[in-house]
């Protein structure tokens, strides 16, 4: 009897080009991996920080609006934004209660301080009174100016001010100081610089005090005369300034934020 055995077909593996061919692609499809992951990384903690940031701003400027809301408005009654070279201040009676007592007024301040070891931005409420007092308020005002003792830091992020003001023939303009109870005084556009959290890490103290140096003063232009409002030219300087270039770390753009809110003033 003859029996037929099948044929079995010799088994075969891949080849070495085969192999090198698919960790070839795998490999590639790492690397992809791997820049995609990082990128969305990176993207999310720059999200992170820049929402932060204006969580820091929106605190700020809302503080100040509540001061400029519930200021006092009488003639004769100090109210102004005092705005010289470098970082601007504010100085105003507010129905706000103080600091130092249940009082139904007091004399409120903001401005940029630099102790040397940080630039933050701080707040004075000195409680006064309207009866006769060692901290009352007679006519014509005059109001105390704070101590340094007196303020308390309101954002440790904030290190930059500017406040130009809008005026009745539509022309922004910037000016030594603004009176807030002149009538032709419309509005405050107010633009602040927020270094976020990171920034102020990778930044030596002495670093973050050159800063805000960087980010120039409001001036005016032109016939007639009008100022460029400080957040835009802020805006085109980041753009096309090389930090770098005076020492600061090349990425530190990503950690300076630049926000702007405008007052209503009547």
């Amino acid at each position: 009897m003859i029996v037929f055995t099948p044929h079995k077909k010799p088994m075969r593996g891949f080849t070495l080009i085969e192999l090198m061919a698919a960790t070839t692609v795998l490999a590639i499809l790492g690397l992809v991996l791997v820049q995609i992951t990082g990128a969305t990384s990176e993207t999310s903690r720059r999200d992170t920080r820049s929402t932060g940031a204006s969580s820091e701003a929106r605190s700020v400027f809302d503080s100040l609006g509540r001061d400029l809301v519930t200021r006092v408005r009488l003639p004769g009654l100090p109210a102004a934004v005092k705005s010289p070279a470098g970082n601007d201040s504010v100085e105003l009676l507010s129905r706000a209660r103080g600091f130092d007592g249940d009082r139904p007024a007091s004399s409120i301040s903001y401005k940029i301080a630099d102790d040397g070891t940080k630039v933050r931005l701080e707040r004075a409420a000195l409680g006064m009174d309207w009866v006769p007092g060692p901290k009352s308020l007679t006519f014509p005002v005059t109001l105390p100016p704070p101590a340094v003792a007196d303020f308390q830091p309101i954002s440790d992020a904030v290190i930059r001010l500017e406040i130009c003001g809008l005026f009745s023939d539509g022309f922004i303009k910037w000016q030594p100081t603004f009176d807030l109870e002149d009538p032709t005084l419309q509005a405050l556009i107010v633009s602040v610089v927020v270094l976020d959290e990171r920034g102020r890490k990778a930044l030596s103290p002495a670093q973050i005090s050159a800063l805000p140096v960087k980010f120039a003063n409001a001036v005016n232009t032109g016939i007639p005369l009008r100022c460029e409002i400080p957040a835009r030219i802020w805006r085109n300087f980041l753009l096309s300034e090389d930090l770098a270039s005076s020492g600061l770390p090349g990425d530190l753009k990503n950690s300076l934020h630049i926000f702007q809110r405008t007052y209503d003033l009547h």
